[in-house]
């Protein structure tokens, strides 16, 4: 099981890229667990979600306006599980996990700054770098597949 990891600025289009990919066999785009309620996440009340992170250990959480996202082992489903992270959360996962994680960051010259992205991370820290407009999203991922099962 592998996790890719892919951030980037505000309307880098990196969900859209992950929505792509999730139509793959194999993939899948995993939401956080969170205390906003947003009808794309999995909803839980603070007390819920408290009582789930005593049933299981999260790998990784953060607080964002005052709601908390967390994302579980337990949600890792298929081969590759996308996750969309900021710096702090792509920290706190590769501290907590010990699978393989594989970076990749949106680069899009529309995006605007982001005062989550920039602040640990790069981008030359990332595995891979995904240009939008000039990227093919499914030979970037059949790429990506191919140099972490053959060549890593």
């Amino acid at each position: 099981m592998k996790i890719i990891t892919i951030s980037g600025h505000k309307n880098s289009e990196k969900v859209k890229l992950a929505e792509k990919w999730d139509r793959n066999e194999n993939v899948s785009l995993v939401n956080p667990v969170t205390t906003k309620d947003r009808d794309d996440f999995i909803h839980l009340t603070p007390y819920e979600l408290e009582s789930k992170i005593e049933e299981e250990q999260p790998l990784l959480s953060t607080i964002i306006d005052a709601e908390t996202y967390c994302y579980f082992p337990s949600q890792l489903k298929n081969d590759w599980n996308i996750f969309i992270l900021d710096d702090l959360c792509l920290k706190d996962l590769k501290d907590n996990f010990d699978g393989k994680i594989v970076t990749v960051w949106v680069k899009d010259p529309k995006a605007e700054k982001s005062m989550r992205t920039g602040l640990i991370y790069r981008e030359s820290d990332y595995d891979y770098v995904f240009n939008v407009g000039m990227d093919d999203p499914d030979e970037f991922l059949e790429q990506l597949a191919f140099d972490v099962e053959f060549v890593q």
